[in-house]
């Protein structure tokens, strides 16, 4: 996977797609990538704490039936695998 730096462009209901928002709607089954999300916020490491990529993917979840696994690896560093 690529990772470029990037113009910021947080989600909104104007339609706008961070680059690494972008990145999880590519993802395959059983494909597994690590995202550096500095186009979005994240403030997630510790529970309780917000991330816009994490919300992102709950929605994936919610809305496509997508079954996608993440975690962490520091702020603003995110492992996901696309299972089904």
């Amino acid at each position: 996977m690529r990772v470029e730096d990037t113009e910021w462009q947080p989600l909104s209901r104007r339609g706008i797609i961070s680059d690494s928002v972008r990145e999880l709607h590519k993802l395959r089954v059983g494909d597994v990538k690590r995202i550096v999300h500095d186009d979005v916020a994240c403030g997630i490491v510790k529970v309780g704490h917000t991330c816009t990529l994490a919300q992102a993917i709950v929605r994936l979840r919610r809305k496509r039936g997508w079954e996608l696994d993440y975690y962490h690896e520091g702020k603003g560093v995110l492992v996901v695998r696309r299972i089904k």
